[in-house]
């Protein structure tokens, strides 16, 4: 059954600055502070709201958490600079956006189905404060001791989780790094009377993550190694306490960094040519 609630609340907050210039330049600088807490960020279908949304405990109560589009901070600037010559018969227009923020959240969760509501990964994890605080199995000759190591060196090194040791995560409550965008632009015109009217012939060259474009060392983004933190195995027969792993990353090689580097398109410089004729 779906109904309303008053739980969550939103708001957004921006100032901005812009000048224009006799000399054609033009600048503006944005700051956007933001904060969104909902009980669910929405489906297609009732089903998909309840089995997707993650939890800590019963997947049938409300928990107001951060919503998953929210950007708690933003800068945006633009200039442009519009040089006209030939007799006002043509004009370049140079011009340039560079937005940072963070680039999103995520949640941390086990990898298994901890609370029996036949969905996987969809639990938040409890963060240990020490290694009472979970029971942990052999994963061939990855021992528990071992795990729990590692495990610990993964909490220290991420600044949420060690702040939030002896508790529960929160939906969405990690927050990826900021991601920094410089993006550039030259249009060409060329004014052209056709009829009596003035037409225009413009060319347009648009260079998107231009920083990347300058060094590859610029630009990037990054993502997760892997939000799904810890294994959930079962229960152990004597106790009934829930059993844990903290796999490997990859081979032998222990889990130790949070994020690291994504190489998508995201991360890639691009070009974009165009051409139109505007009638007037």
């Amino acid at each position: 059954v779906i109904k309303n609630t008053d739980l969550g609340y939103s708001y957004a907050l921006t100032a901005t600055i812009s000048k224009s210039f006799e000399n054609g330049l033009f600048a503006s600088l944005a700051y956007t502070n933001s904060d969104s807490r909902s009980v669910n960020d929405g489906g297609s279908i009732a089903q998909s709201q309840w089995r997707d949304r993650v939890v800590s405990g019963d997947p049938n109560e409300n928990v107001a958490s951060y919503s998953s589009y929210i950007q708690t901070h933003r800068f945006n600037a633009y200039g442009s600079y519009r040089l006209n010559y030939l007799n006002e018969k043509a004009s370049t227009t140079f011009g340039f956006t560079y937005s940072a923020a963070p680039a999103g959240r995520f949640s941390y969760t086990y990898s298994g189905d901890m609370n029996g509501d036949n969905q996987t990964a969809n639990d938040l994890i409890f963060i240990p404060r020490s290694q009472s605080d979970i029971l942990m199995k052999d994963l061939g000759t990855y021992t528990a001791a071992q795990q729990w190591a590692d495990l610990d060196k993964y909490i220290t090194q991420d600044s949420y989780l060690n702040g939030r040791r002896g508790q529960y995560a929160e939906r969405n409550g990690a927050e990826l790094p900021w991601s920094a965008n410089f993006d550039f632009k030259i249009i060409q015109d060329f004014y052209i009377k056709v009829g009596g009217h003035k037409n225009t012939l413009q060319f347009t060259l648009d260079v998107f993550n231009f920083g990347n474009y300058v060094t590859p060392q610029w630009g990037l983004n990054q993502s997760t190694l892997r939000a799904g933190l810890i294994s959930y195995t079962g229960n152990d027969a004597a106790t009934g306490k829930p059993v844990f792993q903290f796999p490997y990353r990859s081979g032998t090689t222990p889990l130790a960094d949070t994020f690291q580097r994504s190489f998508g398109l995201g991360s890639r410089w691009q070009a974009q040519f165009g051409v139109r004729y505007i009638f007037n």
